[in-house]
């Protein structure tokens, strides 16, 4: 049985995303993160999801919404790494052309 749910717009993008992501013994933390880029990879891929993301927190005592500027840095921070990566990545394949 799953511990995530997805619904709405995206949700196909955001169900592969945690199928390959999700570990039950994440932190509350590590899935605050791991929500926030599966939602923003979703929202890049379907054009009829967007808007700004919106995490609430459940637990079996209480719900918690996430502060969005948290949620706005957590992204940022996400962007950041993406960006990074995929220089590298456009290096590599721009190399391994050139070389056949």
């Amino acid at each position: 049985m799953k511990d995530y749910a997805t619904i709405g717009n995206g949700s196909e993008y955001a169900e592969y995303l945690l199928e390959k992501y999700y570990d039950n013994n994440i932190t509350t933390d590590q899935a605050i993160k791991l929500a926030t880029f599966t939602i923003s990879e979703a929202q890049k891929m379907d054009p009829n999801a967007g808007g700004k993301i919106n995490i609430i927190k459940i637990t079996n005592d209480n719900t918690q919404i996430i502060d969005q500027k948290i949620v706005e840095n957590i992204q940022n921070g996400i962007d950041e790494k993406l960006n990074s990566i995929e220089k590298i990545l456009t290096y590599y394949f721009t190399y391994i052309k050139k070389i056949g």
